[in-house]
């Protein structure tokens, strides 16, 4: 009677490695998933393997206009524990080579994403019987992702979001832990290269998601010519709608220590501060909304010969030239070399 409990679970094991069965299986998920989600979805196979592995090869999941929304050449998962009656599921990791996420911003403002993140959607239920997922440990190479607007104008800088393409993707992501309304995961590493040239070495934070407040505590970034210290970047919010009038309400807070800002990394965000030649390090806080915002203890040197400190009220941004500015300058020291 024991030979035959572990024969049954070892049997359907080795039933589900079978190639015929395994295409059979893929036909039927993708089947049920398109449908689900009313998408175009295929996978050229899922092999499934004992100790709860599973591996997907060519994923591709298309939008509603017909063009690549998601796709992984190789994805393989190892599943730790799935406990549907507690809504547990829970990951040791996800490995993805060749992967890619294409995002489209319609006229709109609508995102191509947003067809199957409404799907998704399920009606109010209490906390206590909210899902949890928890995928410790999530790693891509060879990865890419592409931002673009449909109908956007000419581009105003180097990189400009609506049409960013990074390619090169090495990502290390350590606890995504997904729990009633947030979201929160520790990006270990994030290294890509912008189609300007922009390289971003490395990029690290804890990061959290919720209904109200996007943060990114500890925040490190390495370019090619700068160093970023940022202990705070948040965002803060009384739904995400509000980021379609960001400069009057979102709250802002950011924190910098010892951050080294190369002007030339600037410009290719901001082409007004092409030419400027300065290396700056920047310390100091500033919080409020965008069109009020206000700096405590801002000190910034200048190429490490001229030092300024001061507070700061601007009220007026993101018009700069009907700005009302206001500075409380503490320090001022200049050295020629």
């Amino acid at each position: 009677m024991v030979l035959l409990v572990l024969a049954v679970p070892s049997l359907s094991l080795l039933f589900l490695q079978n190639r015929q069965v395994q295409t059979k299986v893929s036909q039927f998920l993708t089947g049920q998933l398109s449908e689900e989600l009313q998408a175009t979805i295929s996978l050229s196979s899922v092999n499934y393997t004992f100790f709860k592995r599973i591996q997907i090869r060519d994923l591709y999941i298309e939008d509603l206009h017909g063009d690549t929304l998601i796709f992984s050449e190789l994805t393989k998962v190892r599943i730790k524990q799935i406990r549907p009656d507690k809504g547990i599921l829970e990951i040791r990791s996800i490995s993805v080579q060749n992967a890619g996420l294409n995002l489209v911003i319609e006229p709109g403002g609508g995102v191509n994403l947003q067809m199957i993140t409404d799907r998704l959607k399920k009606p109010h239920v209490p906390p206590e019987r909210k899902n949890k997922l928890h995928i410790h440990q999530i790693t891509m190479s060879d990865g890419w992702f592409r931002l673009t607007k449909t109908g956007h104008g000419p581009l105003r800088s180097q990189i400009d979001f609506v049409d960013f393409d990074l390619n090169d993707l090495e990502i290390q992501l350590h606890d995504l832990i997904s729990e009633r309304d947030t979201i929160s995961m520790n990006i270990i590493t994030l290294a890509g290269i912008e189609k300007s040239g922009f390289d971003i070495r490395n990029l690290s934070t804890l990061m959290t998601l919720g209904k109200t407040h996007m943060h990114f505590n500890d925040l490190e970034i390495l370019t090619h010519k700068s160093d970023l210290h940022v202990p705070l970047l948040g965002f803060n919010f009384d739904h995400w709608r509000g980021f379609k009038g960001f400069s009057r309400e979102v709250d802002l807070s950011f924190e910098s220590i010892g951050s080294e800002l190369d002007m030339e990394d600037l410009t290719v965000f901001v082409s007004r501060t092409e030419g400027i030649p300065y290396r700056l390090t920047v310390d100091g806080s500033a919080h409020g909304k965008l069109n009020n915002l206000k700096g405590n203890d801002i000190q910034i040197s200048i190429d490490r010969q001229s030092t300024l400190a001061f507070d700061f009220t601007m009220i007026g941004l993101p018009d700069f030239r009907n700005t009302f500015l206001d500075f409380n300058f503490r320090e001022f020291n200049s050295s020629v070399r």
